[in-house]
């Protein structure tokens, strides 16, 4: 799940850190790794950033897009969820990915986020659950 890859005003990311999505993921399952794009030398601010939300999932440090590829085809990843402009990046990495903030919110939409997580998976090459 990758982090501080945009610059926006959403009030979910500005609250939540940009964490929205990652309990939901958790919850279906995922063992989630956090990207989290800034300089490696941030890394124990970025730490107590997350403490500071309850945050204990692990997580590297890349420091720009173009660094994104080779972290992401190292890190065996079977799914990236990312800004839409890493796209590019995880094609190269031959990960499946999916645009982040996009699961679709509340009851209604867990089947549309379980058929389109469920189509990654499958490209991933993953074993998927019933």
């Amino acid at each position: 799940l990758g982090l501080r890859m945009t610059n926006n005003y959403l009030a979910d990311q500005l609250a939540y850190g940009g964490l929205g999505d990652a309990e939901a993921l958790r919850e279906l399952g995922f063992d989630i790794t956090l990207l989290i794009q800034g300089p490696r030398e941030a890394q124990a601010r970025f730490e107590a950033l997350l403490a500071s939300q309850g945050c204990d999932l692990p997580f590297e440090i890349f420091p720009s897009p173009w660094n994104l590829a080779p972290l992401l085809s190292a890190g065996g990843y079977d799914v990236a969820y990312l800004a839409d402009h890493a796209r590019e990046e995880a094609h190269k990495a031959c990960v499946p990915m999916m645009v982040g903030r996009t699961l679709s919110p509340l009851y209604t939409g867990v089947e549309a986020n379980l058929v389109q997580l469920r189509e990654l998976l499958r490209l991933s090459g993953a074993e998927v659950g019933a």
